[in-house]
């Protein structure tokens, strides 16, 4: 089953009890009038910047975000990769996948460049809808997205797309989350420090 070949890349879940958690990442004011999410910068553009969007509410709980950032950072339900990830995911020509200059200015105002934003050009509905647990559709902009709880996969539809076109892809859905093949999945999964979750779709999401 194809289910069994996917894993969904998302941001791990962290105790707000516990010291030393991953940055909460948010635009800085002039990348959040930008579409970067789903559309490619003219080439040449400044890169992206990102904050931790928690800094002043965790100081004031006394709470600590780390200050080696990972390989792997969310902003929302899209990774930031480093160089290294990047490099691997540029050889694989991954269709619909713009690998964007990103960088993260952490707490203490250091300048991590090393960074890149994947932005997908096309989401997909490659679930079963009769299969995947779904919720209410929820309009935004003009489109309505559904909200999807459990992901099925569409046997019959992805079967009819080559592969290499079907690595890894963004649904269509809310979440938006990242799909990776099992032989993308490793990429993000790293020394298991990265800052990423990788988990079998079958299992999404990761109850406790």
């Amino acid at each position: 089953m194809l289910d069994d070949e996917y894993y969904v890349v998302t941001r791990p879940r962290q105790d707000d009890q516990r010291h030393d958690l991953l940055p909460t990442l948010g635009p800085d004011e002039d990348t959040a009038d930008l579409e970067y999410r789903d559309e490619a910068l003219p080439l040449g553009h400044k890169p992206l910047i990102f904050i931790n969007a928690l800094k002043e509410s965790r100081q004031r709980k006394g709470m600590t975000t780390v200050k080696s950032p990972p390989s792997v950072l969310f902003d929302g339900d899209n990774p930031l990769v480093r160089g290294t990830v990047r490099e691997k995911l540029l050889a694989l020509d991954i269709q619909d996948l713009v690998l964007q200059p990103a960088i993260f200015i952490d707490d203490w105002d250091t300048w991590h460049e090393d960074y890149w934003f994947l932005t997908f050009l096309e989401t997909h509905r490659y679930w079963d809808v009769n299969k995947s647990r779904l919720g209410r559709g929820v309009p935004v902009g003009s489109d309505t997205l559904q909200t999807v709880y459990d992901f099925a996969l569409d046997e019959k539809r992805l079967s009819e797309i080559p592969l290499k076109d079907r690595l890894l892809f963004q649904m269509d859905s809310l979440p938006s989350v990242v799909v990776a093949h099992r032989s993308v999945a490793g990429f993000f999964r790293g020394d298991g420090n990265n800052g990423a979750l990788v988990i079998p779709i079958r299992d999404y999401p990761n109850r406790p």
